[in-house]
């Protein structure tokens, strides 16, 4: 299952208000599998452009919140997102097999095409009904890959002010250890953090606030948030084991 779900509230009112909260969810699905570096995932490049399989299944499976009951559904969701001009799609005629990329216009609503960290369920083989992935597959029309390089526009990190400041406070206001905002502000500023990075930053920061290590003696451990920063602390590999108590 997909574990998290990240819609931009703020560039959807902005750029694309038609969009509902359930095409919004299956685009994220869809920059996700696009942008994944799993050479597990099937792959075909038509006119340049290289599409990913959409596995309408796995999509159901993974995204239960959204209470789709049917492949039509499904598919008639992508359809609508490929009319908006966030997808494009192509549908192979051998297997009748869906595959889907992302357009340039996605770039409004995600920062960076940079690759997002995969989770494990990403690195998988999809098997489901006759529609398997194999990695040797090499004899496919239009040309088919399986290379583990998808190109993406280099991440120079983000350079709206008012994105800045928003990914900051949300951090702030979930870091617990509140001292030295002014330098914690400047040095958010001066790492510039684009969409993936401050996700992946307050995904880490998640873990730590879940992990012993800041709970116990009141928090005496827990660093400053400059020093966090600095450290690059939201990369470390944290332990999170949690304690589940009898109510009775």
């Amino acid at each position: 299952m997909e574990y998290n779900i990240y819609i931009n509230q703020f560039a959807l009112m902005k750029f694309a208000p038609a969009i509902t909260i359930i095409e919004a969810a299956a685009l994220w699905y869809i920059y996700r599998i696009c942008s994944s570096k799993s050479e597990k995932l099937k792959r075909m490049v038509i006119k340049g452009d290289q599409y990913t399989w959409f596995n309408l299944l796995h999509f159901l499976s993974e995204m239960p919140l959204l209470k789709i009951k049917s492949k039509s559904t499904a598919s008639k969701i992508i359809s609508n997102l490929e009319q908006y001009g966030f997808v494009k799609k192509h549908i192979k005629r051998q297997g009748s097999s869906l595959y889907v990329t992302y357009t340039e216009k996605l770039d409004l609503l995600f920062t960076t095409k940079k690759s997002v960290r995969e989770d494990e369920q990403f690195g998988k083989v999809f098997a489901t009904g006759n529609e398997t992935v194999r990695e040797d597959e090499q004899n496919c029309s239009p040309q088919e890959t399986n290379h583990n390089t998808i190109p993406y526009k280099p991440d120079h990190g983000s350079n709206d002010p008012d994105q800045i400041i928003l990914s900051f406070n949300e951090f702030w206001s979930l870091y617990p250890r509140k001292v030295g905002k002014k330098k914690t502000l400047t040095l958010w500023k001066k790492l510039k953090p684009d969409y993936s990075l401050s996700t992946e930053i307050i995904t880490g920061l998640n873990k730590y606030i879940m992990s012993e290590q800041w709970k116990k003696d009141d928090g005496r451990f827990i660093p400053h948030p400059t020093t966090f920063l600095n450290g690059e602390r939201w990369t470390d590999e944290i332990d999170v084991q949690e304690k589940t108590e009898c109510p009775f």
